[in-house]
């Protein structure tokens, strides 16, 4: 998370958000079939394979690389290496149960970003990464993601950086398609329909270039093809967060809404095509 300021981004996609909220009225018609019942960030029960879009090791940034497991286990690391036919890199931790454990991304390769995949030969597990150097992020890497993921949050104001990031971790192509949502309506992104991500590699978007001085933007990205997994970043003077994406959800629970030092914000976005009613109880 941005150290000065804690965001809380959450999808509204057909009612209620927060803590035990009343169940709202059944939605529209037309909204249908949109929930998902499980969100990007998947629980840790049974999960083995966990993808890590966002760590860096370099001059001014290392990542510490987490693990834990409810039962005794092996904890695989692999890193691809974004060149066609280069080996990547490995590494493995032993983890008690219930346990953890973790490792610096300089021990095993400092060539900038390395995102990765952690494998499991036992469970419940989870991974994180926190990154840290001039400045600390850190945030949950997931096991599994809906059709398509959804991104609030975003902003390209002036001293502001928001980088997409599309990790392929798989050894077929991928293609994904990326929209956008900000305050002056639906975003024309042409370039990044069906847009290609290489085997074992990552591609990356710069909003700063292509939406420049949005305040409000809400990145989607749908799957076309393969299993690739997004992850969001924003840069400003000093700070850094990145965080994966998210599903739609009839309810979202946050256990923190703010720190002393910190400002919180929740960031409601509505990818319907008929209004919703958003009812908010704090505790």
């Amino acid at each position: 998370m941005i150290k000065r300021t804690l965001s809380l981004v959450v999808i509204a996609g057909l009612a209620a958000v927060g803590f035990l909220a009343p169940r709202p009225p059944e939605p529209a018609e037309p909204l249908a079939g949109l929930i998902i019942d499980t969100p990007g960030l998947a629980s840790p029960t049974d999960a083995g394979l966990w993808y890590c879009a966002w760590a860096r090791s370099n001059a001014s940034r290392d990542s510490l690389l987490s693990v834990a497991s409810m039962e005794p286990a092996s904890a695989e690391f692999t890193f691809p290496v974004a060149i066609p036919g280069a080996d990547p890199d490995s590494a493995s931790v032993q983890t008690v149960g219930p346990g953890a454990a973790d490792l610096m991304l300089s021990d095993i390769a400092q060539r900038g970003d390395s995102p990765f995949i952690v494998e499991f030969d036992n469970g419940p597990s989870a991974a994180a990464v926190t990154v840290s150097g001039e400045m600390m992020a850190a945030d949950a890497c997931v096991s599994r993601g809906p059709e398509t993921w959804y991104f609030p949050g975003g902003s390209t104001m002036p001293g502001q950086e928001l980088t997409l990031r599309v990790f392929n971790p798989f050894p077929e192509t991928a293609k994904v398609t990326v929209g956008g949502v900000s305050e002056i309506g639906v975003e024309a992104l042409g370039d990044f329909r069906s847009w290609s991500i290489n085997a074992n590699s990552w591609r990356d978007i710069a909003f700063e270039q292509e939406l420049n001085s949005r305040q409000d933007l809400v990145v989607s990205v749908s799957v076309e093809e393969g299993t690739p997994i997004p992850a969001m970043a924003l840069r400003t003077e000093g700070d850094d967060a990145w965080w994966p994406g998210g599903g739609v959800s009839e309810v979202w629970e946050f256990p923190v809404v703010g720190t002393p030092g910190m400002n919180g914000f929740l960031i409601v976005s509505n990818p319907g095509i008929t209004p919703v009613t958003v009812t908010i109880d704090l505790y």
